[in-house]
């Protein structure tokens, strides 16, 4: 049968897509009712974290740690039910990816100082044993 209109047909297995701001909204706003409902640790984990979506309707949600996928898969269902009705697709999954940030190490003590200058500058330990010089006191 030939479409007049020339657009495109619609098929009963299609997936309805979704509007990436729209699912930002509504994610944000399930965080913000977790604070109100006193679930701090829930909110945090889910509160203006990176999201993106696939053709398929998955989910991925960029968080911080582990500790923060634990939280998740906690609420993963009712989270789940609420994007559901919200968003009026049947069909939805989530997935986690977790950020790997370099942790700097902080100089604490006098030694930690020592090394680290000695590293960028090699003349500091040739003047510590020229000198005999000690970091510990």
């Amino acid at each position: 049968m030939d479409n007049p209109q020339n657009e495109p047909e619609s098929t009963p297995t299609s997936i309805p897509l979704i509007d990436s701001q729209q699912l930002e909204s509504i994610w944000n706003a399930y965080a913000i009712q977790l604070k109100e409902e006193g679930k701090a640790n829930e909110h945090v984990t889910l509160y203006q974290k990176k999201l993106t979506i696939s053709e398929d309707n998955t989910i991925q949600v960029t968080l911080d740690n582990e500790l923060q996928v634990e939280w998740l898969e906690q609420m993963k269902l009712d989270l789940l039910n609420y994007l559901k009705q919200a968003l009026q697709v049947p069909s939805l999954r989530i997935s986690t990816t977790v950020i790997q940030r370099t942790v700097e190490q902080k100089m604490y003590t006098d030694t930690d100082k020592l090394k680290f200058l000695s590293e960028q500058y090699p003349l500091v330990e040739e003047l510590k044993k020229r000198f005999g010089l000690e970091s510990n006191y």
